[in-house]
This record gives structure tokens, sequence and C-alpha cells, in this order.
């Protein structure tokens, strides 16, 4: 074999019998190259001897030769002999080379020469798929089954739209209908398991994908759906390993960056995450990457820089959902109506999937809110709540109204009252509850402000303690007091008090009695259909599944405030206070002198310019909290009218709602 200049290879007419014999034995022997340069010469020699020249792209395709194979089979669907399959290889190979349109324009001539190509059905339908053309996708999956069809890739076709679309009884359906069909295909397992994931629950679809054969577990698409799966169960340092592995094996695919930037956040390392995401020199920043950027940036209060980075991303990506809906987490609309008038457009496409409507509902309800066109913005917040809660397969109301009831019972007043010399003692921990929206982000900033406080922001740690104390006899609650202030004190230094603001740790008011007897709790309160409304207008990111219909959410805020008089009735007054939004508002000084000496602190005047404090914050309130008081979210349901009288009439279904709201402390002046 000629190894030295593959373009030197020469072959008299005589001699492509045996140049043909070589090429395939360069195939045999796995040797790329040579059979790179036999091909190459095989081209130039044989133009119009159809038959072989498919046969070289098919080898070649095989050795992973991408670009001569698509050559090839160019070539050879140019020639007369050109057939059905040979056009199917064509538009698989210009696909995978990102080459859509060809493959389109092939697939087209396939179909027209044999309608009947079930198998051409198909791949039409995924490159429509690609091209977000779903209803376009499913008129060719009509195709493929009218014709017979029954293909690992319809079932999978066939579940993402059915995903797309929220269907996802019908997704789940024809997921694991790809599984049975093919058991052993990497594709329909990671299809199946992330339709799982979104509507059974994740630790299904992690449990899926680790029962996968071992010698899987380094393909690289497998490799980015684990690491996917895991951001999605808070387990972090797991997810950043999976990432690291799938860059590895193909440094170019954003979705790897994307998750590792992701894992990077939820380890709090907001630094290396915003290392991650700068464009090495002479590149450029994926526009989803540059999403990515911007919300870390509004994390860490760089909002003009945000808006800056999503709006370059608009401008190479305008139909990126994603940036439209951080440009309106920014507040950055423009006054004009040019981005309203973009997003209608957008949401009036058939490319956009359900979830990218949702996106797009919250983001108009936004900025027609900012023109104070509340009617409009209120029908775009119903609309996409309302298609955020048919996600929401699994839940019910009644199931959180049950499960307050019974932590009444667990921790009664005969148990809270009982000592244990057991319990730490350690009086670090303040843990700042309520709902959310109720002023729980600004109750810590204002403490974060304070010299000795370190504000860690929404832990996860103490409800997964929690979750396992009925395990765990109460003998043995100290190791759970221990691996809760492991993961709390991280990163809090010589800090005398660290700041807990999980709004629902609410509900373990009563173990946290139990666990730290001396730590402080500090409930934040607001007026309920004020703080409704700020709900009900927030796509939250995780949980909070009850906000999304109106009807639940008082449901939820009445079983709630029956809680929160039962903790206020037996919770010792040195350890457990309230604090009032309207109040802060009112008068933060005074406030947050209050706050200061129930922590046990000296009082420091930094904590009312808590605006300037210089810290990541991850909640719906990131922006509120880096400006200085503002009264405009006081009173703010009164705008919406009737509108929102499914939450009222929810919450005064409790007696003692109306009672309670009368009973409310005189604002502090």
């Amino acid at each position: 074999m000629m190894m030295a200049d593959r373009d030197d290879v020469r072959a008299e007419p005589g001699e492509l019998q045996s140049l043909a014999l070589a090429f395939d034995r360069a195939t045999y022997a796995c040797d790329r190259d040579a059979a790179e340069a036999y091909g190459r010469t095989m081209l130039r020699l044989w133009p119009a001897h159809g038959a072989v020249l498919n046969g070289v792209a098919r080898e070649l395709e095989k050795l992973g030769a991408q670009e001569m194979a698509i050559q090839a089979s160019r070539a050879a669907c140019a020639t007369p002999q050109c057939a059905g399959t040979w056009l199917m290889r064509l538009a698989r190979l210009e696909r995978q080379a990102g080459n859509l349109d060809a493959a389109f324009q092939v697939l087209k001539t396939a179909l027209a020469q044999d309608p009947q190509m079930g198998d051409a059905w198909i791949e039409l339908a995924g490159l429509h798929l690609m091209r977000a053309e779903p209803s376009a996708a499913g008129v060719a999956l009509d195709r493929a089954f009218a014709l017979g069809a029954s293909s690992l890739d319809l079932h999978v076709h066939r579940s993402v739209i059915a995903a797309n679309a929220d269907e996802f009884a019908v997704a789940l359906e024809h997921a694991r209908a790809a599984v049975r069909a093919e058991p052993s295909s990497l594709v329909a397992q990671i299809n199946a398991a992330m339709i799982e994931g979104a509507s059974c629950g994740y630790d299904i679809a992690l449990a899926r994908l680790d029962a996968l054969p071992p010698q899987s577990s380094s393909d690289v698409t497998l490799l980015r759906a684990r690491a996917g799966v895991l951001i999605k169960l808070n387990r972090f340092a797991a997810a950043l390993e999976a990432a690291d592995a799938a860059i590895a094996g193909d440094p170019t695919h954003p979705l790897g960056r994307e998750i590792r930037v992701a894992a990077l956040k939820g380890l709090g390392q907001e630094t290396e995450a915003l290392v991650e995401l700068e464009s090495p020199a002479g590149t450029e920043v994926h526009p989803r990457l540059l999403v990515q950027a911007a919300a870390l940036n509004l994390d860490i209060g760089q909002r003009d820089r945000a808006h800056r980075l999503v709006r370059q991303a608009l401008a190479r990506e305008p139909s990126l959902v994603s940036a439209w809906y951080n440009l309106g987490e920014a507040g950055t609309f423009d006054t004009d109506g040019a981005d309203i008038a973009a997003m209608q457009a957008l949401l009036e496409r058939d490319a956009t999937t359900a979830y990218d409507r949702i996106l797009l509902h919250f983001s108009l309800g936004k900025a027609f809110l900012a023109r104070g066109e509340y009617a409009r913005a209120f029908g775009h917040f119903v609309a996409g709540n309302e298609a955020k809660r048919r996600r929401l397969v699994r839940y019910d109301v009644a199931n959180d109204e049950r499960a307050m009831i019974e932590l009444t019972r667990e921790f009664s007043a005969s148990v809270l009252t009982q000592p244990d010399l057991r319990a730490h003692p350690t009086e670090r921990p303040v843990f700042v509850v309520g709902m959310p929206r109720s002023g729980t982000s600004l109750v810590e900033q204002i403490l974060a402000s304070h010299p000795a406080v370190y504000g860690a922001g929404e832990l996860s740690a103490l409800p997964d303690v929690a979750a396992q104390r009925a395990s765990i006899g109460r003998a043995n609650w100290r190791s759970l007091a221990e691996r809760y202030l492991e993961a709390a004190q991280t990163r809090a230094g010589v800090a005398e008090r660290i700041t807990d603001k999980l709004p629902f740790n609410f509900l373990n008011v009563g173990f946290i009695r139990l666990l730290f007897p001396n730590a402080r709790i500090i409930h934040c309160r607001r007026d309920p259909v004020d703080r409704g409304l700020s709900c009900f207008t927030t796509l939250f990111e995780e949980g909070n599944d009850f906000s999304y219909d109106l009807t639940e959410l008082g449901r939820f805020s009445r079983a709630y405030l029956a809680l929160m008089d039962h903790w206020r009735a037996i919770m010792p007054p040195d350890r457990f206070i309230e604090v009032d939004y309207e109040a802060i508002v009112a008068d933060v000084e005074t406030e947050a002198r209050r706050l200061v000496a129930f922590c046990g602190l000296p009082w420091h005047a930094s904590t009312t310019t808590f605006y300037d404090t210089q810290r990541t914050v991850r909640s719906a309130s990131r922006l509120q909290v880096r400006q200085p008081i503002y009264r405009t979210s006081i009173n703010r349901a009164a705008a919406f009218g009737a509108a929102l009288d499914p939450l009222r009439d929810a919450l005064a279904g409790r007696p003692l709602v109306a009672q309670r709201l009368a009973q409310r402390p005189a604002v502090h002046r």
C-alpha cells in the first residue's frame, strides 16, 4: 500500500479491480488513512460506477471517515443506478454532519421516487424535529405508520413530539415501546429515561440509566443525560464528574458545558462557572451559553452585563426562547413594543415546544406588567400557569394539607417542650422561613450585610436530614445535626451566625427545635393575597407546585397559616420571631435592629444599606434585594381586582383567616 501521499495513488483502467481489492484490504484492517486514499482515487477513476461508490461510502462510514463517505455517497447518488437505500444513507450522513437542509432535500428526492419508503418518512420526521417543526414531523410519522413501519425511530420520534406537547402519558407509552422494540438501543433507553424523569421522577430516570450495561458508560450522549438527571436530583458533585467526562468525549457540544456550569452553580462555585462560560480566544460562545452567563450575572447582581449578554444571544439566535425569558428576568424589555411583538410571533409558531410557550407566556406577562397593562399581563400569566400545572400530573394539594396537619401531631407541644441533653448546642444557625415571595430573601440580605453573618442562601441540607429522622432513632439525631452543620458551614468561615433561608423550612420548625434548641428561627410574613399574586406571576425553577393554580395556592396557604399558628403557640419567643414584609418596607432600620438583636449580635449600620452587599442570590428576588426599599409591592393585588377572587375564596375557606389577618400587628414606624 502507498502510505506517503494518498493523493499520489494512481491506477490504470485495467488495474481498477486490484485497486478495489486494496480498498477492501484497508477497510478490513481498519486502516482509515489507506481506505480514504484508495476511496478518493476510486471516486476519480470510477465516477459512473454507482454501486461501487455506494459500497465505498458504506465502508468509509463504518470507519468514521464521514467527510469522504459523504463525497462517495453524493457521487453514487448522482449516477443513474441510484437507489432509495443509497439516498437514505446520504440523508443520514448529511444529517450527522449537521447539513440539515441538504439531508432534507435528499429525502424529498427519495420520497418522490418511492413514496412507500416507511424508513424515509421516519428519517424525514427526525429532520423536522431537529428543525423544530413538530407538526410536520407528526405528518411524516403518520405516513410511516400507515405504511406499516414499526421501528425504534418511529416510537422515539412519537415520544419526543408528545413530550414537547406535554402529553406525557403518550410520550411515555412510545418511549417504553421503543425500549421494548430494541432494549439494547442507547437512544431508546436515554429517551425513555428523560421522559420518565419529567413525568415520573428523576430518581426513576437515574435508575434506568444506571442499569445500562457497563460498556455503555463512556458513551457521550449517555454521560450528558446522566449528568442532567443528577442536576435535577441536586447531586451536583456527581453531575460535574459526568459532565467533565462528556466534555472530554465531545469538547464542542454546548450541552456538556451547560450542564457543567449548572453543576458548578449547584456547588456554589459561581466564579468557576463564569470562567467556564468565557470564550476562548478567537471563538464565539454558543448563544445558549451566553444565556447561562447572563443568568449567572443576575445571581451576582451584574444586571447590565446580564442584559448585554442576553441581547448578544438574541442577535445571533432570535428564536432562542430562554434568552427572551432571561431578558424578562433582568426586567429590561424595550419600551417601543418590539420585544413584545417578537415574543408574540414566537408564541404563534409551530416551532415552540410546550415548555417554550410557558416561558413566553411568563415573559409576556412581565412585559405587559411593566407597561401597566394588567389585564393582558394577567391573561398571559393564567395561560402560562395553566400550561405549567398540566405538567404536574402527580401533584395533589390535599397531600400537602394532610402532611402539614400530621406535622402538628408529630411535633406537638408535649414533644417540643421535652428537654434533650443530646441535642446540638450550637447557636450558629439562623433559619429564615416562610412562604415563597414573603420577604425571606430580603431578610437574609439584611442579616448577611452584618459582618458577623454569613448568608448561605437556600440550603437543601435540612430537608435532606429531616427526611432521615424516621429511620434514625432520636438518640442518634446528633449525627443528623453534624451532617447539616457540615453542609451549612462549608463557606461560612468564622461567621458567628449562618443564615439558611430555604422558605419551606417552615415545615421543619419542630424538627429544628429538637435538633438545635439554641438555633433562631425567623418567620417572614406578607399579606397573603399580595404574596399569592407574587407566586402566581413567578415561574419557579423547581418545586412550589401549588403556585400554578389560584385555588390550590389559597388552599396551601391556608394550611401553612394553620401550621404557623401551631408553631407560634409553642415556640419560645427568644428562639422564634415573626417579621412582616410590610413592616420592613415602612421602616427598614427598626426592623433591621430587631433582627440583629434577635440574633444576639451588636448593631451594625451596614444592615440598612443591604442593597450594596455583594453576594450571590439565586432566589426569584435576586434583583429586588439589590435595590433600596420600595413600596410598589404593597397592595399590588388591588390592580388585578376580581381576577384574584379564586385565591381570596380559597383563603377565606379557613374561618380563622379573616380573624388572623385582622390581628396582624401594626406596621412598625
